[in-house]
């Protein structure tokens, strides 16, 4: 059949009029929509931010255009004339809200038009759980070489379910999906601030960015799944939220997450989470972050992991996360309802504040290259590539620190061309044919290198979506 096989169970225990909220994934074609810059090494499009951003657009009107016919054919074919309620529909994923009953689910089961039937989750499993942390990050050291702000022109989106202080002097506001919403804390508005403040002693990583509030208003599925669309209207989506109870296999938001980094080019950021026993988000296509405590200090001798940060990997798969991780503790930035507004709150820690702090450094990445704007692959390629400081394990990769703790200005080199001649990333669209495919360039004898080549991942589904069909590893 077509549900998931954690509805499946709950479907077990219940009876066939007890009513309840599913998430509908709808069969779509694989197509791409909008084209994408040439990013392969020695011949990349000479592109202004400007010029990506509308290729960006193009490709988000193209999506819309085919998801709204998506939707406008299941609903008349399919949804008209049950008993049901339809919630939220993405005009972005192939996903709608339906609330109905256990019998109603089963009669959905074997429509051919669906993919997959998924659980929601009460919004209760859900959590949000300086300035140092710019300097042990290496982050003010990339400024030095950067002319002008460093996040200039390119947006950045926080989601979660309140909306940061915008009557914070330093922030500033290009746009809220639900603007004036009560529901506003200290959470969002540190998270904010630590990729775009713009307090002196206290810049965010990618201070004089675009900053949007990508607010769910609630933690239900639905409006959480509205705040994630809605980020795409940005360069840079960070998620400083997730399941605070062990995920059994990749969830709706997983699958959701995976899609938008797919289909529209964003850089997706991504907490690892406050719990040691599991990960947050166990999609493929974003950049799982961990925590460091870097004894608020910019010395990396000093550095050890953070007790609480979640580093079990997915079950039954080779993968190993987090991807990277970032400076989570003695977090300092900017305050919900000042003076002051410039501080910390309650424990200032955890993974929401490592995570805004890498979705910063790739927001400085893409002012440096523009192209890298559309190119989420890249960036998250980069960003391994350039994760020097090992806190533990192999410096390869590991358990706890996956590639291991950012290094924005090793990142900054990278983007801006400045490490062996420039041109060390690129980006490619492949099939079957395009191997074998070869890159080179130049090493001195003895030298280490470390490379790092990532993909976007389109695991198939029903029943799971764990089974990944990409022959790579």
């Amino acid at each position: 059949g077509r549900l998931e096989p954690a509805l499946y169970e709950e479907l077990q225990q219940m009876d066939d009029a007890d009513e309840v909220q599913v998430v509908v994934w709808l069969v779509s074609e694989a197509r791409e929509f909008g084209a994408r810059p040439n990013a392969e090494p020695g011949n990349k499009d000479q592109l202004t931010l400007k010029q990506v951003q509308e290729m960006k657009a193009i490709a988000v009107e193209e999506g819309e255009e085919y998801i709204g016919q998506l939707q406008a054919d299941f609903h008349s074919a399919v949804l008209d004339g049950r008993d049901l309620t339809v919630g939220y529909t993405s005009n972005r994923a192939p996903f709608v809200f339906i609330t109905t009953t256990k019998a109603g689910v089963m009669a959905l089961n074997g429509e051919e038009s669906i993919d997959t039937i998924y659980r929601t989750t009460p919004a209760w499993m859900k959590s949000d759980n300086v300035n140092t942390q710019v300097m042990s990050h290496k982050t003010d050291m990339a400024w030095d070489v950067i002319s002008g702000s460093p996040g200039t022109g390119v947006g950045f989106a926080h989601t979660e379910d309140s909306r940061p202080d915008w009557n914070n002097p330093y922030l500033t506001e290009t746009g809220t999906r639900v603007p004036g919403d009560p529901n506003v804390d200290d959470h969002a508005t540190t998270c904010t601030g630590i990729a775009g403040c713009s307090y002196s002693t206290h810049y965010g990583h990618a201070y004089g960015c675009d900053l949007y509030g990508a607010n769910g208003t609630t933690y239900d599925d639905d409006d959480m799944a509205a705040a994630m669309d809605y980020s795409v209207t940005a360069d840079v989506c960070n998620n400083s939220w997730g399941p605070t109870v062990p995920p059994s296999t990749l969830d709706f938001h997983d699958r959701h997450c995976d899609y938008l980094v797919r289909h529209y080019y964003d850089t997706f950021t991504t907490v690892s989470g406050n719990h040691s026993s599991y990960v947050s988000w166990m999609s493929y296509n974003d950049i799982t972050v961990g925590g460091v405590n870097a004894q608020n200090t910019q010395d990396w001798s000093d550095d050890v992991m953070s007790s609480f940060t979640g580093y079990i990997d997915p079950p039954g798969t080779d993968r190993e996360l987090p991807n990277v991780c970032g400076d989570a503790e003695d977090i300092e930035s900017t305050l919900e309802g000042g003076p002051p507004w410039i501080g910390s709150f309650g424990s200032a820690a955890g993974t929401s504040y490592s995570t805004p702090a890498v979705g910063g450094q790739c927001v400085s990445m893409m002012v440096r290259d523009s192209v890298l704007v559309s190119w989420p692959e890249s960036v998250k390629a980069i960003v391994m590539a350039t994760a020097l400081h090992n806190i533990e394990g192999s410096s390869r990769v590991s358990e706890y620190d996956g590639a291991g703790m950012v290094d924005a200005l090793a990142a900054d080199k990278i983007a801006n061309g400045l490490t062996n001649g420039g041109d060390q990333w690129g980006g490619l669209s492949v099939n079957a044919g395009s191997f074998p495919y070869e890159v080179s360039f130049p090493v001195q004898e003895g030298e280490l290198v470390r490379v790092c080549i990532c993909w976007d991942s389109n695991p198939s589904g029903p029943p799971d979506y764990t089974t990944d069909p990409l022959e790579a590893d």
